[in-house]
């Protein structure tokens, strides 16, 4: 009876797994096309995805009395049990690999934000020299 319990968890949070990764895979083509707009919109869909994935994580493990998944899964006789948890294990790396994608595109359009800002407003302080002839910073 747990293992079917456990099954419906497992499906519930695999549906929602996938779910998150198609919001951060918006959020990259959002990223891509520059849309600051979109891109504050989809947020707040991250984060109730988040969420979502948090409360079925929360009820797995309350199932499980805190278990660990991966030696329950391999005690199991349920190959459908393994097959989604196998799942869950591929799409969760993939969530990683796109958070990290996102992550490292966001970075690079602050730092390119970054530089142009500095080229239109450069320093304003007077260049002056020292008396060893190296501009003052």
């Amino acid at each position: 009876m747990i293992l079917t319990e456990l099954k419906n968890v497992l499906v519930d949070e695999l549906k929602a797994l996938k779910d998150l990764l198609s919001c951060l895979e918006k959020q990259q083509e959002f990223i891509v096309a520059n849309d600051a707009f979109k891109l504050d919109g989809i947020v707040s869909d991250i984060q109730e995805k988040t969420s979502i994935v948090a409360k079925f994580e929360t009820v797995r493990r309350r199932l499980l009395n805190n278990q660990d998944i991966k030696k329950v899964v391999d005690e199991s006789e349920d190959d459908e049990i393994k097959k989604i948890y196998e799942e869950i294990t591929l799409i969760t790396k993939k969530l990683v690999f796109q958070k990290e994608t996102n992550d490292m595109l966001i970075k690079q359009s602050l730092i390119f934000v970054n530089k142009m800002l500095s080229y239109l407003s450069p320093n304003k302080e007077a260049k002056s020299y020292n008396a060893y002839g190296k501009m003052r910073r």
